[in-house]
């Protein structure tokens, strides 16, 4: 699970929970679970754009699937409007 100060990071990419530009979204299907993250690219130091990329998600071992994600997902334009939420397993 995600405490409110985790922070991952994937090159210049950046997956901070507390910062309210940083957002995921995950969602169930027959095929499996997904998500989709909304992080920063710090571009190097030389500022900030978000980024939005999905792929599969592992409830348990979610800091893993968002550094994965970051690394290797597909890109999505669509900006993530519903603050981040990672539903208990009990809610899937």
């Amino acid at each position: 699970m995600l405490n409110h100060d985790d922070v991952i990071q994937s090159g210049t990419m950046v997956f901070r929970v507390s910062d309210p530009d940083c957002k995921i979204e995950v969602v169930s299907s027959m095929q499996g679970t997904f998500a989709f993250v909304q992080c920063i690219d710090t571009l190097g130091g030389e500022g900030r754009e978000i980024k939005h990329y999905f792929g599969r998600f592992n409830i348990d071992r979610a800091q893993d699937s968002i550094h994965h994600i970051m690394q290797t997902g597909g890109k999505f334009g669509a900006v993530l409007t519903r603050d981040w939420t990672i539903p208990e397993p009990e809610e899937w």
